[in-house]
């Protein structure tokens, strides 16, 4: 493939470094995909709802760091 740009071609075909783990939660209802910071903190990736409002919510926005732990369900 020839690429006719300016652009050093190091930047171009440079390889991530660092691949983030993401990972999917349920948040007040609302699923998600997040990226775990450390125990207790994750980032919001991007979210998947059918409710516009979900993506209104300055808290759901992705790049927010939300404190989440798991909660254990109770049978019944």
């Amino acid at each position: 493939m020839i690429l006719h740009t300016i652009v050093d071609p190091n930047l171009i075909w440079q390889q991530k470094e660092e691949i983030q783990t993401t990972t999917e939660i349920e948040y007040h209802g609302i699923r998600m995909e997040v990226i775990p910071m450390d125990e207790k903190t994750v980032q919001i990736n991007r979210i998947f709802s059918t409710n516009l409002k979900d993506y209104l919510n300055p808290v759901l926005q992705p790049g927010s760091k939300l404190e989440y732990t798991l909660n254990p369900r109770e049978e019944s």
